[in-house]
């Protein structure tokens, strides 16, 4: 009876050192993966005098993965954007960062084909195009300038939503300031401001 007792002891230890130690790895190796850096939520910046900066805003958004943030700082550039991954895509201030269109017919400055885009601090001038067009949900456009272009922003794509349009300046627009088209639902606009912002006109 003893011997039973004994062996019945044995075996329950070694299961419970098994359970302990099996414990104990899967932690390390939690606390191991806990501590790697992350590939994610890296700053791309362009402009400034640090070295590797970008020099154009598309090469570092090119660069970004779904995550990253592409960081501006203040300047003039001359681009037109696709933001295609879901990024953080900020200006240094909104006043002295300037994406410029050149007024090129037809062409709209920044195009958001991506989920979970965040645009935010920028001048964005000269697009005959329009400023910002979005065909994609879960965005935030925000604290940006658009003026002397076609339209400010449009969100153009049957069935996107979740989209936040807040804190933005459109002035001087050709067509108007903004155009929501039918089937875009669940978007957010508020605490933008409309100056001198031409009605659209459906017969031109």
């Amino acid at each position: 009876m003893r011997s039973d007792c004994a062996k019945k002891i044995f075996v329950v230890g070694t299961i419970l050192l098994f359970v302990c130690v099996n414990t104990a790895t899967a932690f390390d190796r939690y606390t191991s993966n806990e501590n790697q850096p992350s590939n994610r939520d890296t700053t791309f910046y362009v402009g400034g005098s640090g070295p590797g900066n970008y020099t154009r805003i598309q090469d570092a958004i090119n660069a970004s993965s779904d995550g990253d943030t592409v960081y501006v700082y203040a300047g003039f550039y001359a681009e037109f954007l696709v933001i295609n991954r879901s990024i953080n895509l900020k200006g240094e201030t909104e006043n002295e960062t300037i994406l410029d269109g050149n007024d090129s017919f037809l062409q709209t400055i920044v195009t958001v084909e991506s989920h979970n885009v965040s645009v935010s601090n920028f001048t964005i001038q000269n697009g005959r195009g329009g400023g910002i067009e979005i065909y994609s949900n879960d965005n935030t456009i925000s604290h940006n300038i658009i003026t002397r272009s076609n339209f400010g922003i449009v969100l153009s794509c049957y069935g996107i939503k979740d989209n936040i349009i807040t804190g933005n300046q459109m002035m001087n627009l050709y067509n108007g300031g903004m155009e929501i088209d039918y089937g875009v639902s669940e978007t957010v606009v508020s605490h933008n401001v409309f100056q001198d912002c031409q009605p659209y006109d459906m017969a031109g």
